[in-house]
């Protein structure tokens, strides 16, 4: 379906559900503040103390457990999808790159991820794998999104932003939950859930599976992956606590490397022990990642990874006298990597510190102030500080300015790669690069009159410099050889995100959102790839009835530029056309029964798009499913 005629079907159904709802039943409706906006009260990513989200010192947006619920998703990046600033890029059916304002990258090496604050960026990629975190939907509390440089308290992967996967507490779990959900592309989607509270002790368990085909051809397996997790915790007291979280996943999943589509075997899994005493926390984990990526095309040689992370982090906060807040920490994270595409085993040893102060001298003015000091075996120090000033005249008016700087460390195959493929590429890493820098500005501004209506605007401007990148091939023997190298240019990205929550009826809510964003065509080699400028979503959720639930997610995105590597060594320039989508999930409640019967449409529409060059065209997904707690 062309743009146009989409934007057209958006706005018909607007018109109908705005329309309809003078004669819905009152039964079963929530109040407007329950509807809208309490559970978005308190976050704690932004600044790493518990705050209002109108309060923080960033650009933040945060996806609650019932829009999760609501979305019919089968995966994190699909619920990302509609968040003004990110740019998600489906490249196929198991496998999706997430970035934020126009760093578009595959893969996506600029973006912290984090699960209940365990780190799961993968050092030797520099990235994320979505799809082998051992994580339930419907175990997720709130996804927390940083859209801005946050490497003043999170380090050097938080280059562009956060996301912070917070999960429910047993308590909040309750019985057991069941999901199945199944239909187009051979989707299978599974979870159960429960959990217990035995006095100060309680303990959560979530298992499940999902699969799909590929979108292009029906027959091939795209992703067969299973999960678990575990979570057991005692209460010393109020403010003291003991928790242990162990999980694992394991499958397969259909990759893009380079130009090369690869069947990725993965087995995943972590171990994570929190202490709280007071003012004091204490977090200490293991990450391990087995991976044998096999061309499905080529004959290259299979490339097998081990990759381990131990990690140990201490962080001190307190509210001191004179209204200040202060948040300070250390860490180590140790990483080994053995692989078949690097000379040698390899280890690294990094090392941190940061503190963070934010004072309030009145209680309609805040400022924060904060630095980080890293420490990397190849790049050396880095140093990334913070500024924030936030003031909220009154409740309905809140500004804010921010200045932060933050950089990206090399990943290991940046720095360690050597791997030749069948085609006579071969890819080298550099051990001389310097780390990637960026500084940031941001102006915002939310207008809150009431519990009606909310409106958000964020404007920045990111200097970014000393990007890495695969230069043009040279030809050496028998083999064309890309090196990555840093390029000297420094370009300003910039641009702004805005959006409209309102509630025209008690039982109708939407929510729209635009994003613009320029890059500079020199920022990347080449001279001629370019992110969507334009991106708009609105969403909507409609509550007619007791049981009955409809959400509706419609999305444009403007034309984009890739850049990508040939068999030959050569960057060709693909276009990707301007192209929209719509997600739906129609849901029912039995009355107490504790059962929901749902259908989701996922690309409701068939766009037949491809949002990467070497891509699958994305394809409709219709499924039907049962949710059951007990």
């Amino acid at each position: 379906m062309r743009p146009a005629n989409a934007i057209r079907w958006i706005r018909a159904a607007a018109l109908f559900l705005l329309c309809s709802a003078s004669w819905l039943p009152a039964a079963g409706r929530e109040s407007p503040e329950d509807f809208l906006f309490t559970p978005l009260d308190t976050i704690i990513t932004a600044s790493g103390m518990e705050q209002s989200i109108d309060r923080a010192p960033t650009a933040m947006t945060v996806i609650t457990a019932r829009e999760i619920h609501a979305s019919g998703a089968l995966s994190i990046p699909e619920l990302l999808r509609f968040i003004p600033g990110m740019d998600v890029v489906t490249v196929s059916s198991s496998h999706a790159e997430v970035n934020v304002r126009g760093l578009s990258q595959v893969p996506a090496d600029k973006l912290l991820v984090l699960v209940d604050g365990r780190s799961v960026y993968l050092d030797y990629y520099g990235g994320v794998i979505w799809e082998s975190l051992p994580l339930a939907l419907d175990q997720i509390e709130r996804i927390e999104v940083v859209r801005s440089p946050a490497s003043a308290l999170y380090g050097a992967n938080a280059f562009s932003g956060v996301i912070n996967i917070i999960t429910k507490t047993p308590a909040r779990m309750g019985g057991p939950q069941f999901r199945l959900q199944a239909g187009e592309r051979g989707t299978l989607y599974g979870q159960g859930l429960v959990g217990r509270v035995f006095g100060p002790t309680s303990l959560r368990l979530a298992v499940g599976g999902n699969r799909i085909d590929s979108f292009e051809d029906a027959s091939e397996p795209a992703k067969r992956m299973f999960f678990s997790n575990f979570l057991l915790e005692h209460r010393l007291s109020p403010s003291r606590s003991l928790s242990l979280d162990v999980g694992g996943s394991q499958g397969h999943v259909r990759r893009v490397f380079i130009d090369d589509l690869t069947k990725s075997q993965i087995s995943s899994s972590y171990v994570k022990f929190n202490c709280l005493l007071d003012a004091l926390s204490i977090q200490a984990f293991w990450n391990r990642i087995d991976q044998e990526e096999k061309s499905v095309y080529l004959t290259s040689p299979d490339e097998r990874i081990n990759s381990n992370t131990v990690d140990l982090e201490l962080q001190y906060k307190k509210n001191l006298k004179w209204n200040n807040s202060l948040v300070s920490g250390a860490s180590i994270r140790h990483n080994s990597f053995s692989t078949d595409v690097t000379p040698a085993d390899e280890e690294q040893d990094l090392y941190s510190f940061y503190l963070q102060d934010e004072y309030r001298p009145i209680p309609e003015l805040s400022f924060l102030a904060g630095c980080r000091v890293d420490h990397h075996p190849l790049t050396k120090t880095n140093v990334s500080p913070r500024f924030s000033l936030i003031c909220a005249p009154d409740r309905v008016n809140t500004l804010r300015i921010s200045l932060a700087r933050a950089y990206r460390n090399p990943s290991f195959q940046n720095s360690e790669l050597d791997y030749k493929r069948s085609y006579r590429l071969h890819v080298l890493g550099n051990r001389e690069l310097k780390a990637e820098k960026a500084t940031s500005t941001e102006f915002g501004y939310t207008f809150f009159p009431g519990e009606m209506m909310k409106f958000k605007t964020d404007l920045f401007f990111l200097r970014f410099h000393d990007n890495i990148f695969l230069e043009k091939a040279r030809q050496e023997g028998d083999f064309l050889v890309l090196t990555f190298n840093n390029r000297d240019k420094a370009r300003i990205i910039w641009g702004f995100e805005s959006s409209l929550d309102f509630i025209p009826v008690p039982c109708l809510k939407f929510n729209l959102n635009y994003s613009f964003q320029r890059v500079g065509n020199d920022y990347f080699v080449g001279a001629q790839q370019s992110p969507p400028r334009d991106k708009a979503n609105c969403k909507v959720s409609l509550s007619p009835a007791a049981g009955v639930d409809l959400s509706l997610n419609a999305g444009y995105t403007s034309g984009s530029k890739w850049i990508v590597v040939d068999r030959d060594g050569e960057f060709g320039l693909y276009k990707v056309p301007a192209h929209s989508t719509v997600d739906t999930r129609l849901g029912y409640s039995a009355g107490d029964s504790g059962l929901e019967l749902f259908v989701a449409g996922y690309n409701l529409f068939d766009n037949k798009v491809r949002e990467y060059p070497v891509a699958e065209r994305i394809r409709r997904r219709v499924t039907v499913g049962a949710y059951w707690t007990y």
